[in-house]
């Protein structure tokens, strides 16, 4: 009876007096509980007799638990439900963002804002560039909200479900919408589109977390040797690489061609796919159009070993020379030879 009396009071009224605790506590103490593991909540008029909680896990757990269980509110749930949300969202953009951005090249945006065909493009790269000039701070950035948020998340989920099932949900949280699909969209070909569309978050995140993320920035530029020279896109690439990265693209587009080629023998055989197959076929010569030439890629190569090479390099010897004599008659016979050695 006792006992019951003692969960009658907790359910009746959530204010007692020091006489009704002491009176509860010496009931406990009647049926052999320790009460030297009990703690309160309340207010600093109950510390003579009962210590302050600082962790729901020491003492009256369950007894704690029951009674703020009764006195949340819808609102509580909805709050801890929105802090859920913006987790996830914040882990997501995080996740996306770090995908996305890093791994853009500044040279490759440069390239981009100069000859890229499409304006669009070009202001996208042109927003861009700025944030990609200082890796280290925005990488720190990003990395930050990364943290915060996943170690948030699972944290707001215990108050709304039982321990292990916050657990449960955070990691398929993290991982699905927080990791996979995030990824997949910001590595997309559309990602220059939506990381430039984003750009704003990105300022306000640098500015927000700029306390922390500029000093451990510039301790991995001291430590990496990460300076403004590492990004110039003078510095990034010598004559050789420039002269190997045309005829690279020259050889894909080559490749490419050959592949559009083949598709488009397979796809006149097949009568239903005829009309598609011409509209794509002719999309891509469109583009091919706009390609680099054999005569150009040699054209690039000579003139960027020009400042290297000398005669020497592009002579011919002398014992491979093909020499007729002043006084050669030029008959039919004589013609054929030249002919045939490739000269007219």
């Amino acid at each position: 009876d006792n006992i019951n009396n003692v969960h009658i009071l907790n359910e009746s009224k959530s204010k007692y007096t020091r006489e009704e605790v002491k009176n509860a506590l010496s009931v406990l103490d009647s049926v052999g509980i320790d009460t030297e593991l009990l703690c309160h909540r309340g207010s600093e008029e109950y510390d003579s007799i009962l210590p302050a909680c600082f962790d729901e896990t020491l003492v009256n757990g369950r007894i704690l638990r029951e009674l703020e269980e009764e006195t949340k509110t819808s609102w509580f749930y909805v709050r801890n439900c929105f802090m859920v949300f913006l987790c996830v969202m914040g882990a997501a953009l995080a996740a996306g963002l770090t995908m996305g951005l890093l791994s853009l090249e500044v040279l490759d945006l440069k390239i981009k804002e100069m000859a890229s065909s499409s304006e669009e493009e070009k202001a996208h790269a042109k927003i861009l560039i700025p944030f990609l000039k200082d890796h280290h701070r925005l990488l720190v950035t990003l990395l930050l909200l990364n943290s915060i948020a996943n170690e948030a998340l699972p944290i707001y989920l215990d108050t709304l479900v039982p321990s292990y099932m916050a657990v449960m949900l955070s990691v398929t949280l993290v991982l699905f919408f927080g990791e996979i699909i995030p990824t997949a969209i910001f590595a997309g070909p559309k990602k220059l589109a939506i990381a430039s569309s984003l750009s704003w978050i990105v300022r306000l995140l640098l500015f927000v977390l700029a306390p922390l993320a500029i000093p451990i920035a510039r301790l991995l530029d001291f430590f990496l040797h990460e300076n403004e020279d590492d990004n110039d896109a003078s510095t990034k690439y010598n004559r050789g690489e420039i002269a190997a990265l045309v005829k690279i693209q020259y050889e894909d587009r080559m490749i490419a061609k050959a592949e559009r080629r083949r598709r488009k023998l397979e796809n006149s055989i097949s009568q239903a796919a005829r009309n598609l197959g011409t509209k794509s076929i002719t999309k891509g010569s469109n583009v091919l159009g706009q390609s680099v030439h054999f005569d150009e890629v040699t054209m690039v190569e000579g003139a960027l070993g020009m400042r290297i090479k000398t005669a020497q390099d592009v002579m011919t010897s002398l014992n491979e020379v093909y020499a007729v004599p002043d006084d050669l008659i030029l008959d039919e016979l004589n013609m054929v030879d030249i002919y045939r050695r490739g000269y007219s």
